[in-house]
């Protein structure tokens, strides 16, 4: 990062190849349109160029995640924090399948990637985004309240009732014979 911020244009060109598909495929699952997706991958770029001096961190995958992530909001996605449809947690188990069918089960006759990423457009924004960077892309949950911008304690919420909707989905799906 220290030759990019140098404005080394050979370097730069390598932490785009390294990174490019990586950070395609969380913009791809978490912006629902290729065109949306490609355009904020470019506006990730651009920025990370822009901004190479400020990289400070372990991670330089959660700190481009995170570029991408404010140039999908600035795209029109959902703001951070705004609620999406709230319904209680007890209804959002009791839909995902707590205290019925064995929970397990359900996970295996839904793993198949199709029905996931289907399952996964189905979400509020807000709910995919925390799924995609904890459970898809592996960032940790400071990492990924980082990145969204919310505290610690409000992501782990947030990334909660996102799997319990999942979860919810999938269980709609299976019982539908879908």
């Amino acid at each position: 990062m220290t030759r990019v911020a140098g404005g080394d244009r050979e370097a730069f060109s390598v932490l785009v190849h390294r990174h490019r598909a990586r950070v395609f495929s969380y913009l791809r699952r978490a912006s629902l349109t290729r065109e949306a997706a490609e355009d904020a991958l470019q506006e990730t770029f651009v920025a990370a160029w822009r901004h190479a001096g400020d990289f400070r961190g372990p991670s330089l995958k959660a700190w481009l995640v995170g570029i991408a992530h404010r140039a999908m909001l600035r795209q029109g996605r959902r703001r951070v924090g705004q609620p999406s449809q709230l319904e209680s947690l007890t209804e959002l188990g009791e839909r995902a399948g707590w205290g019925s069918d064995d929970p397990e089960q359900i996970v295996r006759r839904a793993e198949q990637r199709e029905s996931l990423d289907a399952a996964l457009g189905r979400l509020p924004p807000d709910a995919r985004e925390a799924i995609l960077l904890v459970d898809v892309e592996g960032m940790s949950y400071r990492d990924a309240a980082s990145i969204t911008e919310l505290a610690l304690p409000a992501f782990k919420s947030r990334l909660h009732r996102a799997r319990l909707e999942l979860a919810a989905i999938l269980r709609q799906e299976v019982d539908s014979g879908r």
